[in-house]
């Protein structure tokens, strides 16, 4: 068992089972064409507010996690966030920090009050869980 583990961490691809999923199901960081967005960035955390499993939707690969320093979000487009840049996307962007392949928001206190409620929401449904 302990060879095998190591023989696949050696010879295998260990994003295709860590690595965060987009919105349109797509491995960030593994899959063709995503190599270069390793990180899941939440675009709506506004989503979590009523069904947890909503707030992926609006998730998206991108390049880097999200500073909130005006340059643009480099990503990869989704059927539900086909324009990264827009102004659904940008007007509530928050700046984020990169954990295990996911950007997670730096400040909770300066996320928009909406997301707050949602952020909050996703939390609460973790620490509900087995994994929590």
């Amino acid at each position: 068992m302990v060879a095998l583990t190591f023989y696949g961490l050696a010879k295998g691809n260990v994003l295709k089972l860590i690595g965060p999923v987009d919105g349109a199901h797509n491995i960030c960081g593994a899959d063709v064409d995503f190599t270069d967005y390793k990180h899941l960035y939440i675009s709506n955390l506004e989503s979590g507010n009523d069904n947890l499993k909503d707030i992926f939707k609006s998730g998206i690969c991108v390049k880097e996690c999200p500073k909130k320093d005006g340059k643009k979000i480099e990503c990869k487009p989704t059927p539900e966030v086909p324009d990264c840049n827009s102004a659904s996307v940008t007007d509530k962007e928050y700046e984020t920090i990169e954990v295990v392949g996911y950007c997670f928001p730096k400040s909770i206190d300066n996320l928009p009050s909406s997301y707050k409620i949602g952020w909050d929401n996703v939390v609460q449904r973790f620490k509900e869980s087995k994994a929590g």
